[in-house]
């Protein structure tokens, strides 16, 4: 279960919060989780290489994630922490110590890597040699990764506000809020930016889902994804906390308790929407949208109505990542340590592999045919398809003489 973050200023849904539910970790997990099955590997895949990079996020509910850029895999843990490495070898290029306990990112644009931390601040970084440029004081803590483009980084805090800061200053060129629930997941969505509009976008812990110009932060639309339902607060939770994508035309996003919703970008007119609960990010192909719900099971949804084409129910409660897509593949972690591959064309499983001693809940990043995946322990490990060695052919037979 997800931990939740309540305002001190309404003691009484704490306590409410807590005489139901008790106390909240990301470890909770009141259904046991599925065991895994014997089954016939279907593919092969090949470790390149592991690392242990520092002490990951430390079992928090934090948004430290892999970013890549020209051959290189920049990651970050919760002490402050920060890499360069080889994406191929996983050597180290440089390390530096940020001095805080960082939070969100890092992500990168133009050579420069930008991160946020518990402190509420964000901290830009030279990508070349990790020296750091510059550092801005936000309101609250950054539970989300900073998304930049053209000039402009864009960062979302835990309490509502999201911030437009000049890249190369890191003064404030804008800020648009809007007033968060008592009681709500302990994260943040992160933005979205269109660089074919130029717009940015992003969901809120009230069901908002808002679209805003990224040069001014002008609000273009916004709309109401999903409304309270239910007796209790905990219920009534309508947190949009994964960051919404794009496919095909089409927006799409998520809320913890209710529903994947299709979006038009341009109006924010909602296409469709499917009850199905999940907090992580969505992933998505020509073929389909996949949904790591919260109860364990991957989905796939055509893009157009959010009818299932299929859904895989061998992994129930195991805490699954966010899904990313490499080739055929639909990929998910859990809470063991294993990576699971499933078939784009049926969720069928094709092979499983444990690749590190704790939890995996970083979204999986895939990039070409690698997939990188940061555990909770700081273990970082690059995963790829098994290439087959063509078989030789058979020699000519000689004639006798």
């Amino acid at each position: 279960m997800r931990p939740i973050y309540y305002r001190p200023i309404l003691l009484l849904l704490l306590l409410l919060t807590l005489t139901n539910c008790g106390s909240f970790s990301e470890t909770d997990n009141q259904i046991p989780p599925s065991a895994l099955t014997d089954y016939k590997p279907q593919i092969n895949i090949q470790k390149l290489w592991t690392r242990y990079t520092g002490a990951g996020n430390g079992g928090q509910t934090l948004r430290l994630v892999p970013a890549y850029k020209d051959g290189k895999i920049y990651i970050a843990d919760y002490k402050g922490q920060v890499q360069a490495l080889n994406a191929r070898t996983g050597k180290t290029l440089w390390q530096i110590d940020t001095k805080t306990s960082l939070s969100g990112g890092p992500s990168i644009h133009n050579h420069k890597l930008f991160l946020g931390t518990r402190r509420a601040s964000i901290i830009a970084l030279n990508a070349k040699n990790g020296k750091e440029l510059w550092r801005t004081h936000v309101n609250s803590e950054v539970l989300a990764v900073p998304k930049a483009h053209e000039g402009i980084v864009v960062i979302h805090t835990v309490d509502g506000s999201l911030y437009g800061l000049d890249t190369e200053t890191g003064k404030r060129k804008w800020i648009f809020s809007r007033e968060e629930p008592a009681l709500t997941l302990r994260g943040s969505s992160t933005p979205l930016i269109d660089t074919s509009t130029g717009t940015v976008t992003v969901g809120f812990a009230n069901g908002l889902l808002v679209s805003l110009l990224l040069a001014t932060g002008e609000l273009q639309w916004e709309v109401v994804v999903t409304q309270p339902r239910g007796r209790s607060e905990l219920e009534r939770i309508t947190d949009i906390d994964g960051m919404p994508i794009l496919q095909d035309g089409i927006m799409f996003v998520s809320t913890y308790q209710n529903e994947v919703v299709a979006i038009s970008p341009e109006t924010g007119v909602v296409i469709w929407n499917r009850k199905l609960a999940t907090s992580a990010n969505l992933a998505a192909d020509w073929q389909g949208l996949y949904v790591s719900a919260s109860d364990g099971k991957v989905w796939s949804l055509d893009l157009r109505s959010g009818t299932a084409f299929w859904k895989q129910d061998a992994l129930l409660h195991r805490q699954l990542t966010a899904p990313a897509v490499l080739g055929d593949y639909v990929l998910v972690g859990d809470f063991a340590g294993y990576v699971h591959w499933l078939a784009t064309a049926n969720g069928a499983l094709q092979i499983r592999k444990k690749v590190a001693k704790a939890a995996l809940t970083a979204p999986p990043l895939v990039i070409d045919d690698i997939v990188y995946w940061y555990a909770d322990n700081g273990q970082l490990t690059a995963l790829s398809l098994a290439k087959t060695k063509p078989k030789p052919k058979p020699k000519a037979k000689q004639l006798p003489k």
